[in-house]
């Protein structure tokens, strides 16, 4: 997994991206992501993917979804949940580095 988040991030980073992937609202080192069945579009931060717990979610992703898919980076994932996570690094908390993805779904079941 950890080698899909750095071919990821280096794709990000490149100039010559796919045009699937390279978007006027898309800055540079950072990469479309679309989140839950609706497909929500969020723009992430490169840096995320080689965190523990988007490199989890992103295993998880690929077990229920596969890896092949069109168009950009697919999670499968609730909209809530991503937007906590994005909030949790976006925030630079240092706990987030001790949680792990179900310790993150297990706070929203119930």
């Amino acid at each position: 997994m950890k080698s899909l988040a750095k071919k990821l991030q280096r794709l990000a980073r490149k100039t010559h991206m796919s045009s699937s992937m390279r978007s006027s609202s898309v800055p540079p080192g950072f990469l479309p992501v679309y989140v839950g069945k609706e497909g929500h579009r969020f723009v992430v931060d490169v840096n995320f993917l080689s965190h523990p717990l988007f490199e989890e979610l992103l295993e998880l992703s690929a077990e229920e979804l596969g890896y092949s898919h069109k168009g950009g980076l697919r999670v499968a994932c609730n909209i809530r949940i991503f937007e906590y996570l994005l909030s949790l690094l976006n925030s630079r908390n240092p706990s987030a580095h001790y949680l792990q993805i179900t310790d993150l779904l297990n706070q929203f079941s119930g």
